[in-house]
């Protein structure tokens, strides 16, 4: 005869069973940070960096439009009658539009690009809305390999850059449409402008190798997480790299 479990031992055994689970069965880890998942995987480069400049694009504007944006950045707001604001925005051009970055210091500059064809934006705004269901470490690791492969075999034109003063540089939605020829500064630009649009703090960086021509400027994208900075350089690393370069 099978001998019946009262319920008070019946407690006991499910008690002591729960606890023997619990002995064997692992926390779960502490949730890691993109910033600290980041941090893990830095490569360290060692070449010490000189005249260290980070842009950031602005946009499309009229120089009206960007001298108010340079008032505000600048602090006049609160300086600056309004009658005198308009005084000085009064003097410049309201029609023919340029394509902005700021340099970090709050002083906005102009660079020229090779604009994009409507279906090149097109295609560009497409590329970017293919990343919208990533988020976090996902999103930057994808966004770089996808990048880094549609912009694979990309030829840098040492002559063309070297023989302008004012060299043309190449919208985003223009390198992506399969432009082979280019600078460093297209690939920064186009990857920090992904990046951008994704909501995500991303800039542009120059700087030259110490030891180098400051003619020898080099481009490279870089991303801030939680106040932490991580540098990405698709013209010299297909695979995605994390780096933290000295002096930069």
């Amino acid at each position: 005869m099978v001998k019946t479990q009262t319920r008070r031992e019946w407690m006991k055994t499910a008690i002591k069973a729960a606890g023997s689970i619990a002995l064997f069965t692992p926390l779960p880890s502490p949730a890691v940070s993109d910033k600290d998942e980041l941090e893990r995987i830095i490569v360290m480069d060692h070449a010490r960096w000189e005249n260290v400049v980070e842009y950031r694009y602005i946009g499309k504007l009229t120089q009206r439009e960007a001298q108010s944006i340079d008032i505000k950045e600048r602090g006049y707001e609160n300086k600056l009658s309004a009658e005198r604001i308009e005084e000085i925005l009064s003097e410049y051009d309201n029609i023919r539009k340029f394509h902005y970055f700021s340099n970090g210091e709050g002083r906005l500059i102009t660079r020229r690009l090779i604009e994009p064809t409507s279906d090149e934006l097109r295609d560009y705004e497409g590329f970017v809305n293919s990343f919208s269901g990533h988020h976090g470490i996902n999103l930057i690791r994808k966004v770089y390999s996808e990048f880094t492969d549609k912009t694979d075999g990309f030829n840098y034109d040492f002559k063309g850059y070297e023989s302008l003063s004012d060299p043309v540089y190449l919208h985003p939605a223009v390198l992506l449409s399969g432009k082979k020829e280019g600078v460093c500064f297209d690939k920064a630009f186009a990857l920090s402008d992904i990046y951008l649009k994704l909501g995500l703090n991303a800039k542009i960086v120059t700087a030259y190798e110490n030891g180098s021509s400051p003619l020898d400027n080099h481009a490279w994208s870089r991303l801030y997480l939680d106040g932490a900075k991580f540098d990405l350089d698709p013209t010299w690393y297909k695979e995605f790299t994390v780096l933290r370069r000295v002096g930069a």
